[in-house]
């Protein structure tokens, strides 16, 4: 589904099964994600070569073992990487390199915004925000990221 406003858009994913086992990797975080879909706001691209950001919406047990809920995270290309991305932040499918930003170590992606619990409220409020500033011209790229602290709060191996 996509909403249009002025030259801004804003599409909802799609929720879909995500399949077993979707990280394939051996420091694999330790929560199981059984559904995921996505938001994403697009604007023209600018002189920055900036699209717009897009979120990861994933259906798992980050917190708590066997308890399922929808969470929200985005991730960013790691500072030390020479390459850049047009949405900023951006959204990932659980796999491989999602499993590496979560990692404790170093790696290509990292989270530009925390994986925490969806608050229904702040998020259509936060998102509806960013689709009224986008439709002035106003959306731009985050001035830095990660947005919000991002602490290791999902439960570890």
């Amino acid at each position: 589904m996509t909403i249009a406003l002025g030259t801004a858009q804003l599409e909802l994913v799609p929720v879909v099964n995500t399949p077993p086992n979707p990280w394939d990797w051996r420091d694999a975080p330790a929560f199981d994600v059984i559904a995921q879909a996505g938001v994403i706001l697009r604007v023209p691209r600018d002189r920055y070569d900036f699209e717009g950001r897009s979120h990861s919406l994933w259906y798992c047990d980050a917190f708590e073992a066997g308890r399922y809920e929808w969470i929200e995270t985005a991730f960013m290309i790691s500072p030390m990487v020479a390459r850049m991305t047009t949405m900023r932040p951006f959204m990932a499918d659980p796999g491989i390199e999602a499993a590496k930003a979560l990692w404790a170590g170093m790696a290509e992606y990292q989270l530009a915004w925390p994986i925490e619990p969806l608050d229904s409220d702040a998020f259509i409020d936060r998102w509806a925000n960013w689709l009224a500033d986008a439709a002035q011209g106003r959306l731009q790229s985050p001035s830095a990221m990660p947005e919000k602290p991002t602490p290791r709060s999902w439960r570890q191996k």
